[in-house]
């Protein structure tokens, strides 16, 4: 991923203030630049990465520790999951699909509308 440090040459970074102090001189204005490597926290994304992971954590171990048992088919109860086994499977599932989604921007991309948001339309009082 590529840092925005390392994003803008020194001749480019020459470049925007230079433009930055032309445009200060046009108008009573002041120019603020920043150049970011991300514009913010994406906590939905993220949020949506934890979900998805405390369903695959609770399928797994649905899987893994409840015993199917022999009599499939039968009216005899089937083995379930204890529910405190239930929770901690959620949630150490949300978290390790949040934390994964923060520290690895590939996952988190993947949650991330590509639209962002709505631009206001010319002619509306914008």
């Amino acid at each position: 991923m590529l840092n925005a440090r390392q994003y803008l040459n020194k001749g480019q970074q020459a470049a925007v203030v230079e433009a930055i102090a032309l445009a200060e001189t046009r108008t009573r204005a002041e120019v603020v630049c920043a150049c970011a490597t991300e514009s913010g926290r994406y906590d939905r994304a993220e949020s949506l990465a934890g979900l998805l992971f405390a369903l695959l954590a609770l399928a797994m171990a649905n899987a893994a520790l409840v015993d199917g048992g022999s009599d499939a088919g039968s009216w005899k109860r089937a083995a379930t999951l204890p529910f405190s086994w239930q929770c901690l499977a959620v949630v150490a599932g949300f978290v390790v699909g949040s934390l994964a989604a923060s520290y690895w921007h590939p996952l988190r991309r993947l949650f991330t509308s590509q639209s962002g948001f709505p631009r206001p339309r010319a002619g509306r009082g914008t």
